[in-house]
């Protein structure tokens, strides 16, 4: 279960994603500024342009290439609805910017809000601040969105199965 990328371009292998993981991607790509679009929640077919794939992959590369307070980290929080009665999503620390790049942040994203904000969204409901508690993004995390970035760069555009 979950979504096939099928890329436009025969002579690149399927990327799978559960919807756990197809989530992350997605909220990712969010964080990033990406237009999504083009991104589906169901398995319909619809097409990501070539254009847009790379744009995805260029904005995936500079999101896990920064340092300091605006790097992808991720917050993890109770919900007794997931396996081990926690759940991740992935944020950005705007707060911790400095003011030009706030304000950058702002115009391109349209938002700036807190972690606890972002993962209150996330949830759809509120998250008390005190039951986040903020990580490292985990190298495995990290292989995932460079693999669906690698795959997006050679994919041609793809149809989301």
């Amino acid at each position: 279960m979950g979504i096939d990328c099928i890329p436009l371009d025969g002579s690149v292998e399927p990327f799978h994603a559960n919807w756990g993981g197809w989530a992350f991607i997605m909220r990712t790509l969010l964080l990033a500024g990406a237009d999504l679009s083009e991104a589906s929640g169901t398995n319909d077919g619809q097409i990501v342009s070539a254009e847009t794939a790379r744009d995805w992959a260029k904005r995936l590369r500079e999101l896990l290439s920064r340092k300091g307070p605006l790097r992808l980290r991720v917050a993890k929080y109770p919900d007794a609805l997931y396996q081990g009665g926690y759940n991740y999503v992935p944020v950005v620390d705007f707060t911790q910017a400095d003011v030009e790049q706030r304000v950058l942040n702002k115009l391109q994203l349209g938002w700036e809000v807190s972690i606890q904000e972002q993962v209150s969204s996330y949830a759809g409901r509120i998250v008390p601040e005190k039951n986040i508690v903020v990580e490292e993004l985990s190298k495995e995390d990290r292989k995932f969105l460079l693999k669906f970035a690698r795959f997006c760069e050679r994919s041609g555009g793809f149809a989301q199965c």
